[in-house]
């Protein structure tokens, strides 16, 4: 992908094609693919090309997440396709340094190594084997406990089976209540990532409380990317096994943060998320408003089809039509997005990444608001 990534900067006098929308994108085709890069508003791919040619003098130019976080990009995600002949198709969605104070994450939690006296078992395994937890996040929120390992989870690599059978086994085996509520006081308070990430997986159990919903999908704001990832793939793992109608409205200001660009990682699993748990077309102003369906927008304007399908998706359920996706659809959307009124009002302050809750008491979660 770097490769192909400086390529397309070192080919800008060749090819650079213009798309008009709400964000501006510029598409830039070379001979190893195509890049397509969103959200651009002050910013050009030349410009940028330029910044990084000053910062790092001798360095062939890239736009990947680590370049593009040290020029001040606050948030950047980048996906990669497979295209024939060894060619790709490379989308590089972005917020740009003037909107950094949109990305709103969790705080950094302190570092500690202290595995939870309850887990030691598993954290163990996962801290030693990382990706044996992936594979498990992967597999399991979608199969459900009491089903039995699928051969394909055993078959992922790099991870090793037998610590994969293993693990799958203990995450079976912590289902109850004290389990549930310590993986959602860890998910918010536990300096150790190992104990972070091991208590999102453990919330796949628990799909029939709005609690373990709103925790998991904030976690996709942790500063840890290992746990905002493993949060992610449990979330669409329920979403296709277990959806069911969600109450989002305490969880608003978490929302507002992924749609801000909190994790552009996780942005489209966001939003089929929340189509899939029946968010209330009630909220839209709340979280669309004053900014916040810019990268909806942007998301929606991309050359690439499969790029737009999740923003797509999501005016759609929230508006109850199709307004297209082309230059007049964009338009007509951005029209109804005027007809949702003022500006939206701010959302209520939390408290960070430290969270109460009574425990099994949806009605006493505080939410993790970003900071």
């Amino acid at each position: 992908m770097k490769k192909t990534l400086a390529a397309a900067l070192a080919c800008l006098p060749f090819s650079l094609l213009l798309f008009a929308t709400p964000a501006r994108a510029e598409v830039v085709e070379t001979p190893e693919g195509t890049l397509e890069v969103l959200g651009l508003e002050s910013w050009t791919v030349e410009k940028i090309r330029h910044a990084l040619a000053e910062r790092f003098p001798g360095v062939p130019p890239e736009l990947s997440a680590m370049a593009l976080g040290e020029l001040g990009f606050p948030s950047v995600s980048i996906q990669s396709e497979p295209r024939p002949e060894g060619r790709t198709y490379t989308v590089i969605t972005l917020v740009e340094p003037e909107r950094a104070d949109r990305v709103r994450r969790k705080a950094p939690f302190p570092s500690s190594r202290v595995p939870l006296a309850a887990w030691q078992d598993m954290v163990d395994l996962v801290s030693k084997q990382p990706g044996s937890l992936q594979v498990v996040a992967a597999f399991f929120p979608a199969v459900g406990p009491g089903v039995g390992i699928p051969d394909a989870a055993l078959e992922t690599g790099p991870a090793d089976p037998k610590t994969v059978r293993r693990l799958w086994k203990l995450v079976e085996s912590r289902r109850s209540e004290a389990d549930r509520d310590l993986a959602l006081w860890a998910l918010a308070n536990d300096p150790n990532v190992w104990n972070r990430a091991t208590a999102a997986v453990l919330l796949a159990s628990f799909p029939d409380r709005d609690l373990t919903w709103w925790t998991l999908l904030d976690a996709q704001r942790d500063p840890a990317g290992i746990v905002s990832a493993i949060a992610g793939q449990v979330l669409q793992g329920l979403s296709r096994r277990a959806p069911r109608k969600v109450d989002w409205q305490p969880a608003l200001g978490s929302v507002r943060a992924l749609l801000d660009g909190a994790n552009l990682f996780a942005f489209d699993t966001t939003l089929d998320v929340l189509v899939a748990t029946g968010l209330s077309p009630d909220f839209s102003r709340e979280l669309l408003r004053a900014g916040g369906a810019d990268l909806v927008l942007a998301r929606l304007g991309a050359r690439h089809e499969p790029v737009r399908k999740s923003a797509h998706g999501f005016l759609k359920y929230l508006s109850g039509k199709d307004l297209g996706t082309d230059a007049a659809g964009i338009a007509a959307w951005r029209t109804w997005l005027d007809g949702l009124g003022g500006p939206a009002p701010e959302p209520a302050p939390g408290g960070g990444h430290t969270a109460s809750f009574k425990a099994g008491s949806e009605a006493a979660w505080v939410r993790y608001s970003p900071r």
